[in-house]
């Protein structure tokens, strides 16, 4: 997005015939569905994780892999400083199995602290890292927000850009968790079309 500045590093670049890429494994593929994500009930609520794959760590015997130079204060004529990646990294082959494992793992681990149905959203509704799920009424979205983003939290895992197709449900959303919109249609001047999954909202 303009304005924001991302670190991206090519895990597919080659030294002595062989790459980062080349030596991870995928892993297994714990994506959702996206059939499940899509909201076809009366209320709607919608979500992303901020900085997702980034906000899940390598163990500590595994950094060494992600050893890296970078130049203090961007000055090239100075000695590089070795650093190592605590977090995975976004371009890498394993990080997208390893995200989705780690939001499987943080619903199993609190199933005594909350609904059955903020488990089974994390578990089923959430695809890569957006969140999409229908309601049948305003009380259930409202309860349902608050659950995900305390639960998501246990995780380590913070939930932004919130949406939905009731404003009662997006009271307690601060301004700067509220997602935005794309673009302004005609309809309506306080209705607005939101992109997500690939696919245009009208909230």
């Amino acid at each position: 997005m303009p304005g924001k500045l991302r670190v991206v590093f090519d895990c597919a670049a080659k030294y002595q015939g062989t790459s980062l890429n080349d030596n991870l494994l995928q892993g297994p593929d714990l994506t959702n569905s996206i059939s499940y994500a899509i909201p076809a009930g009366p209320s709607s609520i919608g979500c992303g994780h901020r900085s997702h794959v980034p906000q899940v760590r390598v163990c500590e015997h595994n950094r060494d892999f992600l050893r890296f130079l970078w130049w203090p204060q961007s000055n090239l004529n100075e000695d590089p400083k070795e650093n190592r990646m605590d977090v995975h990294l976004f371009v890498a082959t394993s990080p997208p199995s390893c995200a989705a494992f780690s939001l499987k793992r943080t619903a199993n681990k609190n199933t005594d602290k909350f609904s059955q149905e903020a488990v089974s959203t994390d578990e089923r509704n959430l695809y890569v890292d957006d969140l999409l799920k229908s309601v049948l009424d305003l009380s259930s979205g409202i309860r349902l927000a608050a659950e995900m983003k305390e639960l998501l939290y246990y995780g380590g895992f913070r939930l932004t850009k919130w949406l939905s197709n009731c404003e009662h449900v997006m009271n307690p959303v601060t301004e700067a968790d509220r997602g935005q919109s794309n673009e302004k249609i005609d309809i309506d001047n306080e209705s607005s079309c939101e992109r997500t999954l690939g696919l245009r909202w009208n909230v």
